[in-house]
């Protein structure tokens, strides 16, 4: 099973999770993730910590970060397929997902036969089940719909926290919680690269239309501004004239 780094981030509830020390030989999972960023490396923690198995590759070496973890890392990315994962992850970057799904040794994956297979719905059943018991809510759509949603909700994130990095904001001794919630909103999008949010725009189709009503908004509220700015002022200019001589 393959799976590719969706662009959206999976909604978390305040859920402890209890799958850890749950898993026995007969459900574990050998998972490689391509891609050790820190993405990757915040799935590998949930991976081990119910027991699964995890291998993973990157292009930076990542050997001592994942021994804290508790992965097995690979410098080469052959190396890691002749263990026959049973799910590859891609944690790349958007930009380069393309590339690097191309370009991985699928000849050296264990072959498996075409048509329903009970073992493999077991698997997926087992790696989905990570998730729902992360607290994680599963919801089944179609790629455009996903792309509807995220470009709605994650790529608008994104660009309101990159136009609030860009204007320097600063903590103040009379910080509000309203003001407060947008610096948390700045460094969490400070923490990504400007590649990930490029990604997010070139290949989701709705991003252009979002930057659009994104502009358009701001342009109707400046002008409702200046509008009644330019209304005071002739309101005190006539007021001045009626008390000339």
């Amino acid at each position: 099973m393959l799976i590719s780094r969706s662009s959206d981030v999976v909604k978390l509830y305040n859920y402890k999770s209890n799958g850890a020390n749950q898993s026995d030989d007969n459900t574990k999972l050998k998972i490689a993730i391509v891609g050790f960023g820190n993405f990757g490396q915040f799935l590998a923690k949930t991976f081990v910590s119910h027991g699964h198995r995890v291998l993973a590759y990157s292009r930076s070496d990542y050997t001592h970060v994942a021994q804290e973890l508790g992965v097995s890392y690979f410098n080469n990315i052959d190396d890691l397929c002749e263990q026959h994962p049973e799910v590859i992850l891609l944690c790349t970057s958007i930009l380069s997902t393309e590339k690097v799904l191309k370009s991985l040794p699928v000849q050296r994956l264990k072959r498996i036969r075409i048509g329903i297979d009970e073992s493999r719905t077991s698997r997926c059943d087992r790696f989905l089940d990570i998730f729902a018991s992360e607290g994680c809510r599963m919801v089944e759509m179609s790629c455009a719909e996903h792309d509807w949603h995220a470009a709605g909700s994650q790529f608008i994130t994104h660009t309101t926290g990159i136009f609030l990095e860009k204007l320097e904001l600063e903590r103040t001794p009379i910080d509000t919680k309203g003001y407060e919630t947008l610096l948390s909103l700045v460094e969490n999008t400070a923490g990504d690269s400007f590649d990930l949010y490029y990604g997010l725009f070139l290949y989701n189709i709705n991003a252009m239309e979002q930057i659009e009503r994104f502009d358009r908004a701001f342009e109707s509220v400046k002008k409702q501004l200046f509008d009644r700015l330019h209304g005071f002022y002739r309101q005190q200019v006539f007021k001045h004239e009626e008390k000339l001589p």
